[in-house]
C-alpha cells in the first residue's frame, strides 16, 4: 500500500480557508480530578493565488469546566482531548462569526485523530467528552448549512510544520490561563 502524499497548504485553491488546531494539557495524566489546566489553540489562514498564505486571524483559551462559565462549552475534565476538540470548536466558532461574501471551502488542519474523527462522527465508541462532542458537531452542521463545504487534514504533530506549530503554541498559552 502506498502512503498517502501529504498535502501541502499551496495544493489548495485560492479563496481556501485553512484553520490549523491544537490542544495542549500540562500533566495529562488523572484527568478526573481536573488538576492540570488545559488550552487551546487555532490559526486561520486564506490561501492567495500561487503558494500565498495569509493569516486572517488566531485565538487561544483555557478549556472550562465550570458549567456557569460564560466559556463552557462542554469539556467536563481538562485534558489534551477536550483541549484538541475545544480548538476544533472554536475554530467552527470563527466560521459562524464571519460574514463571508459566498460560502467558503474550508480545511481544518489537525494532529488529533481523535479529536477530528469524534467532531465528523467517524469515532463511534466515544463515552467520554459526549457534551463537547454534540456541541462540535452542531456547529459543523450549523455551518454546513449556511453552504460552507469543510474537509479535515491530518498533519503530524511537532514535525516542523511553522503553521501547526504556531497553534500549538497557542494551545499552551491557553494552559496558562489556569482552570476555570
Amino acid at each position: 500500500k502506498k502512503p498517502k502524499k501529504a498535502v501541502k497548504d499551496s495544493d489548495h485553491e485560492p479563496g481556501t480557508i485553512i484553520i490549523y488546531t491544537d490542544g495542549a494539557c500540562s500533566g495529562n495524566s488523572n484527568v478526573a480530578y481536573n488538576i492540570h489546566p488545559a488550552g487551546w489553540g487555532f490559526v486561520v489562514l486564506e490561501k492567495k493565488s500561487g503558494v500565498d498564505l495569509v493569516q486572517l486571524h488566531e485565538s487561544f483559551g483555557a478549556v472550562t469546566v465550570d458549567g456557569n462559565s460564560k466559556n463552557y462549552i462542554g469539556a467536563e475534565v481538562t485534558s489534551n482531548n477536550t483541549a484538541e476538540l475545544s480548538a476544533i470548536a472554536f475554530g467552527l466558532q470563527w466560521i459562524l462569526e464571519q460574514k463571508f461574501e459566498k460560502p467558503s471551502k474550508v480545511v481544518f488542519r489537525y494532529d488529533s485523530e481523535y479529536a477530528a474523527k469524534s467532531v465528523q462522527g467517524h469515532y463511534k465508541n466515544s463515552k467520554k467528552n459526549l457534551k463537547l462532542i454534540a456541541y462540535t458537531q452542531g456547529l459543523l452542521t450549523k455551518a454546513r448549512r449556511r453552504g460552507n463545504n469543510f474537509a479535515f487534514q491530518h498533519v503530524k504533530g511537532h514535525a516542523g510544520n511553522h503553521w501547526n506549530e504556531r497553534a500549538d503554541l497557542l494551545a499552551r498559552r491557553g494552559c496558562m490561563k489556569g482552570i476555570y
